[in-house]
């Protein structure tokens, strides 16, 4: 961590006299003075002293500081976040390294600049000439990078955060929408003339509403046909495991749903409960086809 004046406190002691302690690892440091400027101008002295050793410390860890922000990105990714974040969260991170970063990947991270920073972001709002990502999207991004470049400076490769100040242009761009009627009949039509069973999930999804996550962990016991209810009280999500066999993978979990008021019963429209049963019909008609035995356990 890059340090300043700021970061410490001076105080007075009984006898008059001004003090401050530093520590640095297991080492700790006292400093007095006369006068609380005094006191300042030894600490100057102490933390640019530290700072210095700081960086020799990084540049030990990291054999080069021209690490590119790719690099750095992903053991980032791999080092801070990994035991903190979802599944889908770091499944996302590692796309805005692969699809995002642009020209920027490749560049050493201590060479970046501010403007080139805006530029990139700028670039990515009218991508290939087009509209672009969303306002949202990009604020993703650039919250992402910011994150990235804040771990640079507490590991002393770069002093100052090119993120800072970055705005994200105005697209007029709106990710979500909802379906014109049509729309929605068009999509029905769609799903069933496909020719895999599991495209019903989407007309789950169109009738109720529910979160991905949601529609995965419903099981048939979760489905009241005589009260014509869904109830929802779990979801299943994607979990980031570091290292199975020697790889990176994600397995899926059921956790709690996403807030408290998540779970609840949703009411079944005659419409989808006339396509529930035909789902369970044809699926009862499959496990029997096929040596399974069927159990209100088992997911939709």
């Amino acid at each position: 961590m890059h340090r300043t004046i700021s970061n410490y406190k001076i105080t007075k002691r009984k006898n008059g006299r001004y003090y401050v302690r530093l520590q640095d690892g297991g080492d700790i440091t006292h400093i007095y003075g006369k006068t609380k400027s005094e006191v300042q101008a030894k600490l100057d002295i102490k933390i640019e002293e530290l700072n210095i050793l700081d960086r020799r410390r990084t540049e030990q860890a990291f054999p080069t500081r021209n690490i590119t922000l790719a690099n750095w990105a992903h053991l980032c990714l791999n080092t801070f976040c990994a035991s903190s974040i979802s599944g889908n969260t770091y499944v996302g991170y590692e796309r805005y390294i692969r699809l995002h970063f642009g020209k920027l990947a490749d560049m050493p991270i201590s060479k970046i600049t501010n403007f080139m920073v805006q530029e990139h972001i700028n670039n990515l709002s009218r991508l290939g000439g087009k509209e672009g990502m969303s306002e949202a999207y990009l604020t993703r991004v650039k919250v992402f990078l910011h994150m990235v470049f804040n771990y640079a400076v507490q590991n002393n490769l770069i002093v100052v955060n090119p993120t800072l100040g970055v705005k994200i242009p105005k697209t007029g761009l709106n990710e979500n929408r909802a379906l014109t009627q049509e729309e929605e009949l068009r999509l029905l039509s769609a799903v069933r003339d496909f020719n895999k069973p599991f495209m019903f999930i989407v007309v789950v999804a169109l009738y109720t509403g529910c979160r991905k996550g949601e529609l995965f962990a419903l099981k048939w016991r979760h489905i009241d046909f005589e009260n014509r209810t869904i109830k929802i009280d779990s979801q299943l999500i994607r979990e980031y495991t570091p290292f199975v066999h020697g790889k990176a993978k994600t397995v899926y979990t059921p956790k709690d749903p996403k807030t408290k008021n998540s779970k609840r019963l949703i009411h079944m429209i005659e419409p989808l409960a006339m396509e529930f049963m035909e789902y369970k019909t044809m699926q009862l008609k499959w496990k029997e086809e096929h040596g399974f035995v069927h159990s209100e356990d088992d997911y939709v």
